[in-house]
């Protein structure tokens, strides 16, 4: 490849388009005068190529390239190049169908950009230096190109540069400029790789660990989030059909409530019409006076006093039932009492049998075995007088059928002899052969057995860690329950408190604070509130004895007063009473007593006496109560009432009130609890819920000191867990080893072989013993009669000898024999007398049953007399009223028609307590209303399930679905749920596949890298050996023509390249010059002119070892005279034949061997070139 056309445009002295064509392949040359742009050319040829340095074309930055620097109206410089490319072999990689190739440079004034072409391609700049590289044409380490002054710089060259000029002209040059670049490669990829692996262990690899617990913990939360959403959906419907219920419930009561009021307004016109005709009945009464006189006041007495013995006769057979049924429950409780201390009785006497057993029960043993013994001797002697003997059992038998017993046992026990023997010769060698291969595997074995032990230590340190934690999971689960249990009961209590203050207003006291800073414990609270019933069946009568004033509220002072009725916001009308102006009174003694005289101490009291109150609230009380007496009954709270020695106010246990005046009131009660009894409910109701609250907190408080320890009990849970399950894994995967289950067999085959020995040596012992029976038999049949004394002698004697021992026996035991049969005999009693005791609770159970009907029926017999008397009372105080004046009479009218307008009052004020509650009902079932309609559109999914709500074999069936069970589960799961929801990580899924993945690709590429950085180092490896060999030939060939060439420019004169001293070839390389066969030892004593034929010689050997297509030399032979530049021209010419040369130079004798010359002209501030052809050729 070399040029045949050099196209110029705006570069550098060139301003306009120059064409310099039809180059030689062989020897150009370029002259002229200085500064005529002869070496621009060369500047030009070297732009295209690409240099970097600009300092080799003399320019600073790329814009002096252009003509006048831009300045000229010329906006860029431009240079092309034609090369032909005919020569296959050596042209550029990857251009080897092109018979030209060009190469455009071009830079332009705006910001210095520039850019390459290739035969019209625009192409970056590393593909035209690579096209270069490729035919040996490297502008930025050329060895190709000779400028000014390279001559003088090789002489100045220390040994590594002398070695990079072979280098370079070997082409290895370019390998270790590659070699360098990769090393610096590696190393930025070895920091890489290692920053990939700091990522892969302390990011990813914790990361993908974190994720996955975290996949796993949002898989749970899911799972919960599912459980959660179902069970809420029934808890949601079963609130919906208790909403329904409660809306139905309600408007069902609206519409009693609407129909009791508007039967209550018909029921006043009636009462309002009988109040009419009782005020004309009263008139017509003062016209009649004794009309309805019909019986005397005697007969009247006599059927009462009948009837009030009659009453006294049911009373007394109800009183003698009910100490019978006392006496049977009296019973019944000491054979109850009595079975439990029998059973404890046993106890011990079972616990002291036991413990003479433990202590005697060898000598009572022993004492047994000589009775048994003693017993033995006696029998065998009775079987030995009728003829026979005994067997070991002491039964009697003959001698014969004892021989053929014995001859059967002695051929059994050979028979498991035989049988045990051949297991053992069968088993014994497997035995052995399996236990050698257990041995071989032992080590293996202990190796894992070893981990196991390690394990186990670790799951006993943790067990040890929970332990010593103190923490009991068990206490805070109960707890946790306690709590679940305790918070319905409270929610209950609380709503039964507050619907009673709801609903009996008029027994609280409701107010807002008159001014900020209100001092409450200034209302001391309602009268209702501010004392208790020493007996609950005074409750009517203290209640009618108060009166008005039991809804009364007392407070401090009545300034205290004044600010609660201004500024207090009652709801409704109330009297206050202030303690600073209450003054009360009492029924004096003297009364009193005459008041008990009249119907006993126990049947009149004080309204005082019969109630407990702070003593601060006396003169409340004594406002309220001081003069009011109470009575058992009506008949004597009239008789007290109207005595002129008592002349009080009295109120009958069941609510009547007699004035002295003559006033009756009462007679009849409102069905249901009174108002204090409802009140007493409240109290209860209230102490419980404080007693339930202060447990309900104290569970809370617990609860909240575990949880600091529920963290670290969990944390060590879930170690322990783990631990205890690698454990495990580990012993199972011990056990289904081959070794595990090799020793399983050995040991078992070990323990059949032992078993089968055993058998052998007792079936041999049995044998050995049965056969001696056996001969003794024998002997026995052959002498009968004189063995038969022998034995009987021999029985005796062994009969003293039992006696002897059971004496010795019985001694030896002393009393603890005794102790044990009479502790049993007391046991056997204690027993029977369980039985007897049981007996009499069945005998209890049935006379309470009998007694109980008896009971119900003497009552009702009861309840009819009192009833009876009740009405005879009655009738005889009419006749009496009617007798003692007609003003009496007409009062009692008057008195009916103030009860009857009294009720009308009541009536009313029913109406206005219904039309309130109807109001109050209406907007609760409006509210209910509500309810359902919020529900059923925060969840559509009602309207399509609701016909399934409740019914069995659904997912609403409530029996199998237990609301409240379902309630706490979703509390549970609610609880779970927003604990999780704060640590669980909802995208843990996708990311722990975007870590996976991530982690795959860095490891891959990882991999690649490290595969492809050993493949690399293998490369340079053989490389750097190829090099090697390389230049060791080329230092040959090219010190052959250094010498040469050099002894040809100057005769008598060599030349050579050698090593420094000590140092190796590819250390570097130093010049060294002879003359007249003396080697010099410096450059330093050759003139100038024999130092530049060194240098250019040694240039052109480098030249000559590996030619370029194209060379460039820039006079080269500013130092040299005539005579040796004619020498070189002519060296050129004839030995570089294959290469083209391009020079520049100012002397004849080297251009004119030129074979084109061409000769610069600077015309009009503007280069010219023009072109000659040698005339030898």
């Amino acid at each position: 490849m070399h040029i045949t056309k050099i196209i110029l445009d705006g570069f550098k002295s060139y301003a306009t388009k120059t064409e310099i064509t039809d180059f030689d392949s062989s020897f150009n040359a370029i002259t002229g005068l200085n500064g005529s742009g002869k070496s621009n050319i060369l500047d030009s040829i070297c732009f295209v190529l690409g240099i970097t340095n600009l300092s080799h074309v003399r320019a600073n930055n790329l814009q002096e390239l252009i003509y006048k620097n831009g300045q000229a109206g010329i906006e860029k410089a431009t240079v092309s190049i034609v090369f032909d490319n005919s020569d296959k072999p050596q042209s550029p990689v990857g251009y080897e169908a092109c018979s030209e190739i060009t190469i455009t440079r071009q830079v332009y004034k705006q910001q210095g950009k520039n850019r390459y072409l290739i035969n019209g391609t625009v192409v970056p700049a590393h593909k035209v230096k690579d096209l270069f590289g490729s035919v040996s044409l490297n502008v930025n380490n050329p060895h190709f190109l000779i400028m000014q002054g390279r001559v003088t710089k090789v002489l100045n060259m220390k040994p590594p540069e002398i070695l990079a000029m072979l280098e370079e002209a070997t082409g290895t040059r370019m390998y270790e400029d590659k070699k360098r670049e990769t090393q610096r490669t590696i190393e930025k990829k070895d920091s890489k790789l290692q920053q990939t692996q700091q990522v892969l262990q302390e990011d990813l690899e914790p990361q993908m660990a974190k994720l996955a617990e975290d996949r796993q913990a949002f898989a749970h939360y899911n799972t919960i989030c599912r459980q959660l959403e179902q069970l809420q959906k029934v808890h949601t419907a079963w609130k919906f059909v208790c909403a329904e219920e409660t809306e139905h419930r309600l408007t069902g009561e609206v519409e009693a409530l609407t129909k009791g009021v508007e039967e209550n307004v018909v029921r006043l016109k009636e009462l309002n019409e009988l109040i009419r005709q009782a005020k004309d009945d009263a008139r017509e009464l003062e016209k009649k006076k004794s009309e309805h006189c019909g019986n005397t006041i005697q007969e009247l007495e006599e059927v009462l006093k009948t009837l009030e013995l009659e009453q006294a006769q049911s009373e007394s057979d109800v009183k003698h039932l009910k100490d019978q049924m006392n006496g049977e429950r009296k019973a019944q409780k000491e054979a109850d009492k009595l079975i439990r201390e029998a059973n404890v009785q046993i106890s011990q006497k079972s616990a002291a049998i036991d413990q003479i057993t433990a202590s005697s029960g060898g000598l009572l043993e022993a004492k047994n075995r000589a009775e048994k013994e003693l017993d033995l001797a006696k029998k065998n002697l009775e079987a030995l007088a009728m003829g026979m003997t005994t067997n070991e059992d002491g039964v009697a038998i003959t001698v014969t059928e004892q021989l053929r017993q014995a001859e059967v046992e002695a051929a059994a026990c050979a028979d498991e002899m035989q049988q045990a023997t051949n297991a053992i010769s069968h088993i014994a060698p497997a035995y052995e052969a399996k236990a050698k291969q257990l041995a071989e595997t032992e080590s293996l074995f202990e190796k894992d057995n070893a981990e196991i032990e390690s394990r186990e230590r670790a799951v006993k340190t943790l067990q040890d860690q929970l332990t010593a934690l103190g923490y009991d999971a068990q206490r805070v689960e109960e707890l946790d329950c306690m709590k679940q249990e305790l918070a319905p009961k409270l929610r209950k209590l609380k709503a039964d408190v507050d619907n009673f203050d709801a609903m009996n207003q008029h027994l609280v006291f409701n107010y807002s604070d008159p001014y900020c800073g209100f001092d409450r414990s200034k209302v001391v609270g309602p009268v209702c509130q501010l004392f208790k019933l020493k007996d609950p069946k005074w409750a009517r009568a203290i209640e009618a004895a108060a009166g008005g004033k039991l809804f009364q509220v007392i407070v401090d002072t009545d300034e205290t007063a004044k600010q609660l009725l201004k500024n207090g916001k009652l709801q409704r009308r109330v009297t206050i009473i202030p303690l600073n102006k209450i003054r009360g009174s009492e029924v004096d003694q003297g009364r009193l007593r005459a008041a008990q005289s009249i119907a006993g101490r126990d049947n009149v009291f004080r309204a005082l006496d019969l109630i407990t109150f702070d003593g601060r609230l006396e003169e409340t009380m004594k406002y309220v109560f001081g003069r009011t007496l109470i009575a058992a009954s009506l008949d004597i709270a009239e008789r007290v009432a109207y005595d002129r020695a008592v002349s009080t106010k009295t109120v009958s246990a069941c609510g009547s009130t007699c004035d002295p005046s003559g006033m009756l009131s009462g007679g009849s009660s409102a069905p249901g609890p009174s108002a204090l009894e409802k009140l007493e409910q409240r109290r209860s109701n209230q102490r419980e819920l404080s007693q339930l609250e202060d447990r309900y907190r104290s569970i809370v408080e617990e609860l909240q000191t575990s949880e600091a320890q529920a963290a670290r009990y969990n944390s060590l849970s879930r170690e322990l867990m783990q631990c205890n399950l690698e454990w495990q894994q580990c012993k199972s995967r011990l056990a289904n080893t081959s070794h595990a289950q090799l020793r399983e067999e050995v040991n078992a085959m070990g323990t059949e072989l032992e078993r089968r020995r055993k058998v052998v040596e007792e079936m041999g012992l049995r044998k050995t013993k049965v056969d001696s029976r056996i001969k003794e038999l024998k002997d026995r049949m052959l002498n009968a009669r004189g063995q038969q004394q022998r034995e009987i002698k021999e029985a005796k004697a062994e009969i003293n000898r039992c006696a002897q021992a059971a004496r010795v026996a019985a001694d030896a035991c002393g009393n603890d024999e005794f102790k044990l049969k009479e502790l049993q005999g007391d046991i056997d009693f204690l027993k029977k007398e369980i039985e007897e005791a049981q007996q009499k609770l069945t005998t209890c159970d049935a006379s309470l049953g009998e007694l109980a009907e008896q009971l119900k029926c003497q009552e009702g017999i009861l309840a009819s007399r009192v009833d009876a008397k009740t009405e005879a009372m009655q009738g005889l105080k009419k006749h009496k009223a009617l007798v003692q004046a007609e003003s009496a009479e007409i009062a009692s009218r008057y008195k009916d028609i103030e009860r009857t307008q009294r009720q009308v009052n009541e009536m009313q004020l029913a109406n206005q307590q219904a039309e309130h509650d109807t109001k109050k009902k209406r907007k609760e079932a409006a509210e209910a209303t509500g309810v359902v309609q919020a529900m059923l559109e925060q969840h559509p999914w009602i309207r399509k399930g609701r016909e399934h709500f409740g019914k069995p074999n659904t997912d609403f069936d409530f029996e199998r679905n237990e609301p409240r069970e379902v309630g706490r589960k979703v509390k549970e799961l609610t609880a779970q749920k927003d604990k999780l929801s704060k640590t669980v990580n909802a995208r843990a899924q996708s990311q722990v596949s975007q870590i996976e993945a991530q982690y795959k690709d860095l490891m891959r590429k990882r991999n690649q890298v490290m595969r492809d950085k050993d493949s690399i180092l293998q490369t340079m490896k053989e490389l750097d050996i190829k090099k090697e060999a390389t230049i060791k030939a080329a230092y040959q060939r090219v010190n052959k023509d250094f010498g040469d060439i050099f002894s040809n420019l100057l005769t008598g004169a060599n030349a050579k390249l050698q090593p420094p001293d000590g140092k190796s070839l590819l250390d570097g390389l130093e010049v060294k010059v002879s003359f007249g066969g003396v080697w010099k030892e410096s450059l330093t004593e050759l003139s100038g002119g024999q130092r530049s034929l060194v240098a250019l010689s040694l240039i052109l050997a480098m030249l000559l070892f590996k030619p370029a297509p194209i060379y460039i030399l820039d006079e080269v032979d500013a130092a040299l005279d005539l005579s040796h530049t004619q020498n070189i021209g002519l060296m050129i010419k004839n030995h570089f034949k294959t290469s083209q040369f391009i020079i520049v130079s100012l002397k004849d004798g080297l251009f004119s061997n030129a074979n084109v010359l061409f000769r610069t002209k600077f015309v009009d501030g503007r280069s010219t070139v023009e072109r000659f052809t040698s005339k030898k050729n």
